[in-house]
């Protein structure tokens, strides 16, 4: 078991990596030019499969249910009609955040600095 997940932890680090520094040649459309090598190749595969699904079905803004948002934090279909129309590339802002995280590092959450003796105090005094 160790060693399984020994391995699995091993293919992601090597998945980031490949994702930091790797572009595959499906990703080398203009609407990606922003997100290459700052999101995951899945988050990668993810749009582009939704970019082809648009270009294939005629998709418009009234036929999108936004499910890909709702259930991967990524641009859904009318966010991503959208950006064509208006001839821009998909923002990084667009992108949850989870998806930008190439480290198997968590990241350093900001110290938040809450006195809450006062509130405690005034709590005891009650």
């Amino acid at each position: 078991m160790h060693l399984m997940l020994q391995t699995k932890i091993s293919e992601i680090k090597a998945d980031f990596e490949k994702s930091l520094t790797q572009t595959k040649h499906r990703y080398q459309i203009k609407h990606l030019t922003k997100l290459r090598n700052y999101v995951s190749h899945l988050a990668l595969d993810r749009l582009v499969d939704e970019l082809d699904r648009i270009g294939k079905e005629g998709m418009t803004k009234a036929d999108c249910r936004c499910v890909v948002r709702s259930t991967h934090g990524l641009p859904c279909a009318c966010e991503l009609v959208r950006f064509q129309a208006e001839g821009i590339s998909i923002p990084l802002t667009s992108i949850e955040p989870h998806w930008k995280q190439l480290s198997s590092v968590p990241y350093a959450d900001e110290v938040v600095a809450f006195d809450f003796l006062p509130e405690l105090k005034h709590m005891r005094q009650r």
